[in-house]
């Protein structure tokens, strides 16, 4: 990510200068991602590389991963490594994925470390625009 810096500071530009740079700093430091060391299972969702494709591979994702909650497992969608070339060449050179693949996620599976309490859900009407 650290490439991306001025795009990462926009994305998180609503949080706040100081809150921000600390966002800005996990994403390039790597510390963000430090659970993925840990993780006892790391699934890597690939695609052909057409719209299609990727549409049908990120819908499985997401399904793999209410099928996990069902389980009790706790499951975190990463594409960390897959923002630059050269680092998801790399991955699909360790993991022997042909490169005419692309990678849609690299999914961290295990047991978590503690159960989040629920959020609070917004009403539909702030999240759905009825027509």
């Amino acid at each position: 990510f650290g490439p991306k810096k001025d795009e990462l500071m926009k994305k998180f530009e609503g949080l706040g200068e100081q809150r921000s740079k600390e966002m800005v700093e996990r994403f390039t430091s790597g510390s963000l991602f430090g659970f993925l060391k840990g993780a006892p299972v790391l699934i890597i969702a690939i695609s052909k590389n057409d719209f299609f494709s990727h549409c049908s591979t990120s819908a499985a994702v997401e399904n793999l991963m209410l099928a996990a909650q069902d389980f009790h497992l706790a499951t975190c969608w990463t594409v960390i490594g897959l923002t630059e070339e050269e680092s998801s060449n790399q991955i699909k050179a360790l993991v022997k994925i042909p490169q005419d693949r692309s990678i849609i996620s690299v999914l961290a599976l295990g047991y978590p470390a503690r159960i989040p309490k629920p959020r609070e859900r917004k009403d539909i009407n702030e999240v759905c625009r009825w027509i």
